[in-house]
């Protein structure tokens, strides 16, 4: 997901040609509002602490089926 948002974020940038000093203020207040949204689980991504951390974008995690799909996408990776 970092990827991806870079990727975008670096597209609209060089494609829109912003240098200097307005990119760093870009870069900066996108990162901060990222930060924001990933710690105030706004996302919908679970929680920040592991004993917390329960659900996946809906899925139980606890769940044996979750557990294999989510060790088969990290193998596949």
């Amino acid at each position: 997901m970092p990827g991806a948002l870079a990727f975008v974020f670096g597209w609209f940038a060089f494609r829109s040609r912003v240098t200097g000093v307005y990119l760093s203020i870009i870069t900066q207040a996108l990162t901060y509002a990222l930060m924001l949204g990933f710690f105030r689980n706004n996302f919908g991504f679970g929680a920040t602490t592991p004993d917390r951390f329960k659900d996946l974008l809906g899925f139980n995690v606890q769940a044996e089926s979750t557990r294999n799909v989510l060790f088969s996408i990290s193998c596949v990776r």
